[in-house]
């Protein structure tokens, strides 16, 4: 048997991805440097739950997005509403606040009066930087993906930026000690074609060798009967395992 929603009980009833409310607020030195960061969101997760919590937790982890912010405080809500409860989708917690902190990221180089891809460059994550939930950044690349981005785009960029690199200048050498603090440019990289070339990647997989001449497999051996199925646990409508993305653990 099938039972099929109309448009109107999908509307009514099909959970929906959860709404949110973001409020930011940055602290930023004159030279670009985000420095603190603020955070105070909110997620209507509906009448019930279900994993509107779990994504509030991914929300608080990616609050300092792909960049080095040394002071993040955030307070995070899970809010009940009177609404069709809300569950997963694509991103899980993590797609509005990416929209809400880059926007933030254009106001922010807005009001300093700074280039907006120049200022990421400036703030993103090099490799050794420590998150704000005490991870350390490795295999970085959103300098060099900006640095691509900007010459197909034909986006002019300063020199300086076009020489940073997202392996050096992070953790240690930007902590303290005779290294500049403000991520110095790395050694010069080596010269790029001109953006008006034409670049192409190709996709084609190379011939593979011919196959050895196919000589057929031995006779299966005859096998048993299978055993029966288990009977399934006492409560349970199904003996099918099922698996907990939250608490990562497999229960029937």
């Amino acid at each position: 048997m099938r039972y099929r929603f109309s448009r109107h009980e999908e509307m009514q009833f099909g959970s929906p991805r959860g709404g949110e409310r973001i409020y930011v607020k940055d602290g930023i030195m004159r030279d670009g440097r985000i420095i603190a960061r603020t955070v105070r969101a909110y997620f209507d997760s509906g009448a019930y739950t279900r994993l509107s919590s779990y994504a509030v937790v991914k929300c608080a982890a990616h609050i300092p997005g792909p960049y080095t912010i040394p002071n993040v405080s955030a307070d995070v809500y899970c809010v009940f509403t009177n609404r069709t409860p809300a569950t997963a989708m694509r991103g899980f917690g993590v797609t509005a606040l990416d929209f809400a902190l880059e926007c933030q990221m254009d106001k922010g180089a807005t009001a300093i009066g700074m280039d907006p891809l120049e200022y990421r460059i400036l703030n993103a994550y090099r490799d050794g930087d420590m998150k704000a939930h005490r991870r350390e950044a490795k295999n970085c690349a959103l300098i060099e993906c900006a640095q691509v981005a900007a010459e197909k785009a034909n986006w002019p960029l300063r020199e300086e930026f076009r020489r940073m690199s997202s392996r050096q200048g992070g953790g240690a050498a930007r902590a303290g000690g005779s290294i500049d603090r403000t991520r110095a440019p790395a050694p010069a990289a080596p010269a790029r074609a001109p953006a008006s070339t034409p670049q192409r990647v190709s996709y084609e997989r190379p011939t593979p060798a011919a196959p050895p001449p196919h000589t057929p497999p031995p006779a299966a051996p005859p096998r048993s009967a299978p055993p029966p199925p288990a009977a399934s646990p006492a409560g349970s409508t199904h003996g099918a395992p099922r698996f907990s993305s939250v608490f990562g653990t497999r229960r029937r």
